[in-house]
């Protein structure tokens, strides 16, 4: 009799402690979705909120540049122009100009391989092999000025006619590095050449 009573007791304690467990279940469940529910909110607004930033932060414009403070002035019949301007240190300072005729002529100043007034002739696979290094970098798509508001650094002008028309770049900062490749070979062909000294025609006033 005793175990009579027993069994039902067994089975009303089960069935309460499995209606508990379903019952814990159950809230475990309302608290992961009430808590991916608001973590879904706060992403919301929080990619709301930095959307509204991002649209309301004002867009710097491009930096215009004055092109009339570099624009070069050439011949009409110029080829090449290579100009290299002081600094505080032992810059090179010359200017090398060839013409379509490859009559090419320098003036070097100071701090490189030749002091006075130099010429040479440019032959047609001289002139090739500047367009095909200017090709090669991308000379022709660069931008004209490359500068920064400082006094103490070099410049150098790079003036280059090709079939298409006359490029040219002001170069003291901030250059990409195909410039700067360019304007080293530029200086290196330059070097190279024989340069036979000569009198520059004075000027009459």
């Amino acid at each position: 009799m005793k175990n009579l009573l027993i069994l039902p007791m067994i089975a009303l304690v089960a069935f309460s402690s499995c209606k508990n467990n379903q019952k814990s279940t159950d809230k475990s469940a309302a608290r992961v979705e009430k808590s991916k529910a608001e973590k879904k909110e706060i992403a919301t607004a929080d990619y709301e909120a930095a959307e509204s930033v991002d649209q309301a932060a004002p867009v710097e414009p491009k930096q215009q540049v004055d092109l009339s403070k570099y624009q070069p002035e050439y011949a009409e019949n110029l080829f090449l122009r290579f100009k290299r301007t002081p600094c505080f240190g032992k810059c090179p300072v010359y200017e090398v100009n060839v013409y379509l005729d490859g009559h090419a002529v320098m003036e070097a100043k100071q701090n490189f391989d030749y002091a006075g007034y130099y010429q040479t002739g440019f032959t047609e696979d001289h002139i090739d092999r500047i367009l095909k290094l200017a090709n090669d970098h991308g000379f022709f798509k660069m931008d004209h000025v490359y500068d920064a508001p400082v006094t103490d650094l070099p410049s150098t002008t790079t003036i280059i006619k090709s079939e298409n028309g006359t490029h040219w770049t002001y170069h003291r900062m901030n250059a990409p590095d195909d410039l700067r490749e360019l304007e080293t070979e530029l200086e290196t062909f330059i070097k190279d050449l024989q340069w036979y000294p000569y009198k520059p025609e004075k000027k009459e006033d």
